[in-house]
């Protein structure tokens, strides 16, 4: 997660309060990056797909299955 979304929720926590949803696509979302995710902004939805250019979308977890899936 980029340093900055991480200064921005701790010294403005408000700023992000709109943000509900966010989608990762290309390779796994890490663990220990979606687990800080989830601590910094715990109401916002996860998409993320797993995709190859030569096939298009291969699988993907929808924002209820993220922590029940988490790896």
């Amino acid at each position: 997660m980029a340093p900055e979304l991480e200064r921005v929720a701790a010294t403005r926590p408000g700023a992000l309060s709109s943000l509900r949803l966010m989608v990762a696509t290309g390779e796994v979302f890490p663990v220990p990056l979606k687990e800080r995710l989830f601590k910094i902004m715990p109401h916002v939805g996860l998409y993320s797909f797993l995709a190859q250019t030569e096939s298009g979308f291969i699988a993907g977890l929808r924002p209820g299955e993220q922590r029940d899936h988490i790896g």
